[in-house]
């Protein structure tokens, strides 16, 4: 039938035309009308045949575009390159007959297109593919709407605050932008990395259970230490879930979670300080939650009740205590309720040898809900054995006195000093034989810690009341006139009859749980570093502060601008005394009624009471002018600051604080650049000065770059790139010492392992400045050998990157050819000499031999 159409059409429409020519003309017809552009590739010529259909998809006529392979490579997506150059031998190498790949191509009106290849391939008798021909198809308009979705889910995924990962087989496929914040790597690295180059060396035995876990399951979520591309830890937690059956392509939710941990660290140094205070308080402690559960116990605790260590955590207290009385268990319930119970003086329940007393109170949470009660036991067994000491043996009660920790003192009933220990001696300041007989009054001076007002007579006091009174929140003022806090416990001496003939006075000194105490409330409230507010305590007194007779209220927001260049060129160390200096001269300048805090790691605020903005602007104004004044070399000290007023009571403090903090990024936007970079030119005249042969060494060096860069014909814009990078090359000098600059003899090994240092120095300067990020791996790598034996990663052949391979035999010629302190130059002729031994060991040959045939001649 096909024939017979032919010969109509011939017969009636091309009378002259053979039937090859006809057909050839139908085919065509039938590709126009389809809309299908036609490829044609010779594996042999390498050339390529592109018909007007294909260009016309692409918006172009048949004449503006050519018949080339760059012509493809220049239109191809550039996230799609690696895959399109794998996909023809992978299919040439396969024994499929067909082929079909999908990728996007740019289209005249700059916008891209998903286009749809096939093809086959045209072999000769032996199976070699000798041509491969194809068609080309615009796809876009099918895959809108599941483009839509898959920009709309990535655009989600994009914008929450934790990073993603997508992995195959083959490696990680996809991540947003917060993976490069955490893994510190940047999307072109991202085709070299493969997952386990995340994970720090301690935790790959727990990634191998992980990836077990979710073959099994399909899901595991956990919390890993990995490493950042700087070799730093960083803390993550993580959600991994397989997406298809294959069980090969899986999705890695990641949070960072390294600030947590560090708070939680510090967190437990506060924990651990409190308990310190808890564990050396000789009274019994026990935490409860509301469900009766142990959650602490300090060891007297564990003492008093004869308990099987601290493996009680956790479980019921009447499961640990199964003896418990009932009326106690009524108390608990009170306490929950938010009553404060307390004991008299007696014997345990649980051990009748034992004297206690105690005191149950509620446990409250943040928003002042009840989540349980804390149980103070104290053993007052030695105390009552005191007591009885002085009523059945004097002589013995003496001895016992004479042992006791605290200060003991015993009068008569007239109140007249009958015993005294020695640790009553050092307390008060009075001995024995000028004490004795005198009233305890005389001797025992007491007053309120808080009004300074006598103690009452404490002994009137027991005696009225016939029971122990204890006084906490004193001080003793000794017969020298010093002051020291104590708590004081009188009790009556009773006979068997129930005549009292006297009292006994136990004084401890409480200075050392005082201090402790103070010094955790101190830390509580204020930054260790620079001795500031911390933000806790800015955000408690920013609450404080707005009322309307504080107003007009000012918020500062200050800013070190330059911290983190500090701390990754120099070291946290070099950066915690920026922030010391920065600390002094806000104390310095402020006045005394202001509040300043250290509310993040480079983050400042101050608190201004009735201060307009006339008056904070001549506040700001000073500081900057101190801080401008700052010597901080090599730094450039610079401060981004913003303030904003509140004026009226009905504004928003919030708002304010949002405002200034506003008005401070904005401060920091305008100097941080210029900050960083004059901080580069200040290191790079360092540099010169304290060497007279770095500026010539750098200078050559960029000069020699330039020349073998055009001899390798690079683009106007990589030859600048490696002239700036053989200019600052050795900027991590500033680090080295002059003396080990100019040493004229050898270096020992430690001074040659502080030498090394300065290319990592170089590349954490330069990387934190955005004019200079782009060179800094250059600078990092300009040390590593053709071979591996350089540093500082020991990467070889061509896993060095290009420039630092240049500035490598760069650096090597002008070092060889200059003077030094250690050595005359040598001549030009044995520098090369030095090289060609050199190559392929230390240089790239490649780049030897064109410095030696192309550059050196013309210099």
């Amino acid at each position: 039938m096909e024939q017979n159409n032919v010969n109509k059409i011939k017969r009636k429409n091309c009378p002259d035309k053979d039937e090859a020519d006809i057909r050839a003309d139908l085919f065509s017809l039938v590709l126009k009308g389809t809309g299908e552009g036609v490829w044609d590739l010779n594996l042999e010529t390498k050339e390529i045949y592109f018909s007007p259909s294909w260009k016309e998809q692409l918006g172009y006529s048949d004449s503006e575009l050519a018949n080339t392979c760059e012509t493809f490579d220049a239109l191809l997506h550039p996230d799609d390159r690696e895959k399109s150059k794998s996909a023809l031998p992978d299919f040439l190498g396969s024994a499929s007959e067909t082929f079909s790949t999908l990728y996007r191509m740019r289209h005249k009106d700059g916008v891209y297109r998903w286009i749809l290849s096939r093809g086959t391939a045209l072999r000769d008798q032996s199976g070699r593919a000798y041509r491969v021909v194809g068609f080309h198809t615009d796809i876009t308009g099918i895959l809108k709407p599941h483009l839509e979705n898959i920009n709309y889910q990535k655009a989600i995924l994009d914008t929450i605050k934790d990073a993603y990962i997508v992995t195959d087989r083959a490696g990680i496929v996809d991540v947003n932008s917060n993976f490069f914040d955490i893994s510190g790597y940047t999307k072109e690295e991202l085709i070299h990395i493969k997952l386990t180059d995340l994970i720090a060396e301690e935790s790959i035995p727990e990634y191998h259970w992980i990836r077990d876990q979710l073959l099994k399951e399909g899901r595991v979520s956990s919390e890993i230490v990995c490493k950042r591309k700087d070799g730093n830890p960083v803390h993550v937690e993580f959600v991994a879930t397989l997406l298809d059956d294959s069980q090969s392509t899986v999705i890695i939710i990641v949070r960072d979670i390294t600030e947590i941990k560090n708070s939680e660290k510090s967190l437990l140094r506060y924990q651990r300080l409190l308990r310190f205070v808890i564990e050396h308080n000789r009274n019994a402690v026990a935490v409860h939650d509301k469900n009766l559960i142990y959650m602490y116990v300090s060891q007297p605790y564990i003492e008093l009740f004869n308990l099987q260590g601290k493996e009680i955590i956790g479980k019921h207290h009447y499961e640990v205590l199964p003896q418990m009385p009932e009326h106690f268990k009524e108390y608990h319930q009170r306490a929950l309720r938010g009553e404060i119970i307390r004991s008299k003086e007696g014997p345990s329940a649980f051990n009748p040898e034992k004297y206690v007393v105690w005191e149950c109170r509620p446990l409250y949470e943040d928003d002042e809900h009840i989540e349980g009660f804390i149980l103070y036991i104290e053993d007052i067994t030695e105390r009552k054995k005191i007591e009885e000491l002085l009523v059945n043996e004097k002589e013995q009660f003496k001895t016992t006195l004479m042992s006791v920790a605290d200060g003991v003192i015993s009068t008569d009933v007239h109140g007249n000093i009958m015993v005294m220990n020695s640790i009553a001696e050092n307390l008060t300041g009075w001995v024995f034989s000028e004490a004795k007989d005198r009233h305890i009054n005389d001797i025992l001076n007491i007053i309120e810690e808080q009004t300074r007002s006598p103690v009452k007579d404490p002994m009137e006091q027991s005696m009225a009341w016939g029971r122990p009174i204890e006084y906490n929140n004193t001080l003793l003022i000794s017969k020298t006139g010093k002051e020291l806090p104590v708590e004081i416990s009188v009790a009556p001496i009773k006979h068997g009859d129930g005549k009292i003939s006297g009292a006994v006075f136990i004084v401890r000194d409480v200075s050392e749980k005082r201090a402790e105490q103070r010094k955790i409330e101190y830390l509580s409230y204020h930054d260790e570093l620079t001795l500031l507010y911390n933000r806790r305590y800015i955000e408690e007194a920013r609450k404080i502060l707005d009322t309307p007779e504080n107003l007009p209220l000012t918020i500062f927001s200050i800013d070190v601008d330059g911290l983190k260049l500090a701390n990754d060129a120099f070291g946290h160390e070099y950066g915690d005394r920026l922030l010391k200096k920065v600390a002094k001269i806000l104390n310095r300048v402020c006045r005394p009624e202001d509040i300043i805090g250290r509310v993040g790691g480079d983050e400042f605020s101050i608190l201004m009471k009735k201060t307009d903005e006339r008056d904070a602007a001549l506040i700001e104004k000073k500081i900057q002018k101190e801080v401008a004044a700052l010597k901080f070399y090599p730094i450039v000290a610079s401060l981004a600051i913003g303030f904003a007023v509140k004026h009226s009571p009905e504004d928003d403090i919030k708002t304010v604080v949002a405002l200034s903090d506003h008005f401070m990024y904005q401060n920091k936007i305008k100097s941080s650049k210029a900050m960083k970079s004059k901080t580069i030119q200040m290191v790079l005249s360092h540099n010169y000065s304290i060497s007279k042969y770095e500026r010539s060494h750098t200078e050559n060096v960029s000069r020699y770059c330039e020349v073998i860069a055009r001899a390798m014909n690079m683009y106007d814009k990589a030859v600048q790139d490696i002239k700036t990078t053989g200019l600052l090359h050795d900027i991590g000098k500033i680090m080295i010492p002059s003396h080990i600059i100019n040493k004229p003899g050898k270096l020992s090994k430690d001074e040659m392992d502080l030498v090394k240092r300065h290319s990592e120095i170089g590349y954490q300067l330069l990387r934190s400045v955005d004019d200079y990020a782009h060179i800094s791996k250059y600078v990092l790598y300009h040390h590593e050998n053709w071979d591996g034996s350089g540093y500082p990663t020991g990467l070889r052949g061509e896993k060095i990157p290009l420039f630092s391979r240049i500035i490598a035999v760069a650096d090597a010629f002008e070092a060889m050819t200059a003077d030094r302190p250690y050595r005359k130059r040598k001549t030009v002729q044995e520098a090369v000499e030095e090289l060609k031994k050199g190559a392929g060991k230390k240089f790239d040959p490649k780049i030897v031999k064109l410095f030696i045939e192309n550059v050196i001649p013309s210099l």
